[in-house]
């Protein structure tokens, strides 16, 4: 009689290479099993027990398990009962990430030694999913920027998908671009920089400057001062979030900009004249490509060069302008901060300098104002005495000269607080010499009178009388005295004396005495 039936027959343990099975024992009597394995390899196993671990199979192979009873010493063998399972499949091998983004991840493997159908592919984090492909590679779609992800491969073989040991691997996912990088602040040494936190998570912010290797700011603010820049020099910013204790970290953002360049040293104004003015500059520290002048004044204009020196012109006498330099760099022109200095062109000249009202001891001066701007007028008398004087109007009376006195008058334009000056109009002229004194008739003869006198106070080079009378004439003497002859006898004559002098005979006032010839006189 046949042995009966296992029962319940079960497969536990399931490994790569091995499995486990256990059964109750039939009903009736059975001395051993027989364990039938029907796949790659086939082989036969017997044992008394009531469980037994088969070894050495192929990892994800399919078997057919048959267990029946034996009984007798010729193994008289029941009925078998069947049972089938799949080998866990292998590990995956060589399981790589690459092509990491923001939202994605690729990964690769190397199929697992023995048998596998498809792979499982199990993402941890936010979000959490499954996906299976027959290929030995995937990309992982959806992910969330800066997540830390641990993906698990695991092999899958039959239709019951029959799971291999997974193998692991983790990362986080790029984290996001920073959002509106903006420069805030520039300065000739420092560059603030603004923006927004990406989407998805981050841990920090990394800030470099591009070819410079030794500068690298981590932060976690959305802000920074980067400071120690060189004046006017072009800097191009990268600023990225990172994730991970910045084991990745997202695609850059990047911004450039000229810190603004220095101050120019030393600006100075030279050859000023009514019109134009010339001014010169040290150029700054750093670096600078050219110069903006900007002239505030009537008229108001700029000027560019790039030179370290400008002739400013078509400018107004007399005008009072502020004169900024500042320093340019780069396409755009970015501006440092200006120097000023102020001045004012030179004052025109005067016109129409006349003379007139000339006294003993004074003289009267009109002129007509120059083109353009002044303030007030400077009078330099050049003579004995030697002074000047200074006045808003447009005439002056000079005063405290010495009769018969050589001048020689400057009139110029004065214009602002430190009255510059314009260029000087001159007049000269002399004084009237003084009246001759003592004024002395003697020797009246019949045909002649002599004449004596004292010279007057000052200057005088010579002396005009003029005989008045029958005959009428002059004579002129560089003496102080003088013999007129010709005379008619018993005639009245009337001599004036003046003095004179100059080139030009300026004549001072003349003093008088009257006389007849035959020895009547009358001093008047």
């Amino acid at each position: 009689m046949l042995p009966g039936d296992v029962q319940n027959l079960t497969v536990y343990n399931i490994s790569t290479s091995s499995i486990s099975l256990s059964w109750v024992p039939p009903e009736g009597n059975s001395s051993s099993f027989l364990i039938q394995i029907l796949g790659n390899p086939m082989f036969n196993l017997t044992t008394t027990s009531e469980f037994v671990d088969v070894e050495g199979l192929i990892p994800g192979n399919y078997y057919i398990f048959n267990v029946s009873s034996l009984v007798g010493e010729s193994n008289i063998e029941g009925r078998s009962t069947s049972i089938s399972t799949y080998t866990k499949p292998g590990d995956v091998q060589n399981l790589t990430l690459y092509n990491i983004s923001t939202s994605s991840i690729s990964l690769s493997w190397g199929p697992p030694e023995g048998n596998s159908s498809s792979f499982l592919i199990q993402i941890l984090g936010n979000p959490m999913f499954n996906l299976t492909t027959n290929s030995e590679f995937i990309d992982v779609e959806g992910l969330i920027p800066g997540n830390y992800y641990i993906i698990n491969v695991s092999s899958l073989v039959g239709e019951s998908n029959v799971e291999g040991r997974s193998k692991s691997i983790s990362t986080y996912t790029k984290p996001g671009e920073v959002i509106n990088l903006t420069i805030v602040i520039i300065t000739t040494s420092s560059v603030y920089l603004r923006w927004e936190p990406p989407e998805g998570n981050f841990s920090s912010y990394l800030v470099q400057i591009q070819d410079n290797s030794t500068f690298s700011i981590e932060l976690q603010s959305t802000f920074v001062n980067i400071e120690d820049l060189i004046p006017g020099n072009y800097y191009t910013f990268l600023v990225s979030s990172t994730a991970g204790n910045n084991q990745i970290k997202s695609d850059n953002k990047i911004i450039s900009a000229y810190t603004k360049p220095g101050d120019v040293q030393n600006l100075t104004v030279y050859n000023i004249s009514t019109s134009s003015i010339s001014l010169s500059w040290v150029p700054p520290e750093g670096n600078s490509s050219s110069f903006l002048i900007q002239i505030l004044g009537n008229p108001m204009f700029n000027l560019i060069t790039t030179s370290e020196f400008v002739d400013v012109e078509g400018l107004i006498p007399g005008n009072y302008y502020i004169i900024n330099v500042s320093s340019l760099v780069g396409e755009s022109n970015v501006e440092g901060r200006s120097t000023s200095i102020p001045t004012y062109t030179k004052p025109g000249d005067v016109q129409n300098l006349t003379v007139y009202n000339i006294s003993t001891s004074s003289i009267s001066m009109s002129w007509v104002p120059p083109e353009g701007n002044s303030s007030s007028f400077l009078i330099q008398i050049l003579g004995n005495p030697m002074f000047n004087l200074s006045t808003t109007s447009e005439f002056v009376d000079v005063e405290g000269l010495i009769p018969g006195n050589y001048y020689i008058f400057n009139v110029s334009s004065l214009v602002g607080e430190s009255n510059v000056e314009g260029r000087s109009k001159s007049i000269s002229t002399y004084t009237k010499p003084g009246d001759v004194q003592n004024l002395t008739v003697y020797n009246i003869s019949t045909s002649s009178i002599s004449l004596s006198w004292v010279p007057p106070e000052g200057n005088s080079s010579s002396f005009l009388i003029q005989i008045l009378g029958n005959p009428t004439f002059n004579l002129s003497t560089t003496f102080e005295f003088v013999d007129v002859e010709g005379l008619i006898p018993g005639n009245y004559y009337i001599i004036n004396v003046s003095s004179l002098v100059g080139e030009s005979n300026v004549r001072g006032r003349s003093k008088s005495i009257s006389t007849y010839t035959s020895g009547i006189f009358m001093i008047m």
